[in-house]
């Protein structure tokens, strides 16, 4: 059964996906993992882990010479309890390699697809209990 969301918390939950995309975006991988719960799940096509120390360590393997951004848009979400709620944001992932030019080539998006989250609201905020993203395309 889906409970009512209140403005309040579907305005929490919005900005928590988007602080996940900057972070990611600006490499602050530190604090992004703090946007996950203690035994967090961070769910891509290729690999899946739990904890926080295994979501930073994933993370910091992706290498600085990528400049990346995410565009996320359209956004459901529902709450299935008054502490956790499911979304489903759509995002655009544009990805170019550093390099000597003011601002480096772009050919457009790597992948189109949706990040289906399950948050929990620990104390007052907002925290992603797992992350899962599901591609709908890829650039071949």
């Amino acid at each position: 059964m889906t409970a009512f969301v209140s403005e309040v918390d579907k305005l929490a939950c919005a900005q928590l996906i988007s602080t996940y995309a900057w972070y990611v975006d600006q490499t602050r991988y530190e604090e992004l993992v703090e946007l996950f719960t203690e035994d967090g799940i961070l769910c891509r096509p290729d690999v899946e882990v739990a904890g926080r120390a295994a979501i930073l360590e994933l993370m910091k393997r992706r290498s600085p010479q990528v400049i990346c951004r995410h565009m996320c848009s359209t956004q459901v979400i529902s709450l299935t309890s008054s502490d956790v709620a499911e979304a489903i944001t759509y995002f655009a992932y544009y990805q170019s390699e550093s390099s000597d030019e003011a601002v480096p080539g772009l050919d457009g998006p790597v992948a189109i697809g949706e990040y289906h989250d399950r948050l929990h609201r620990i104390e007052r905020d907002w925290r992603f209990a797992e992350r899962r993203v599901v591609l709908a395309m890829m650039k071949k």
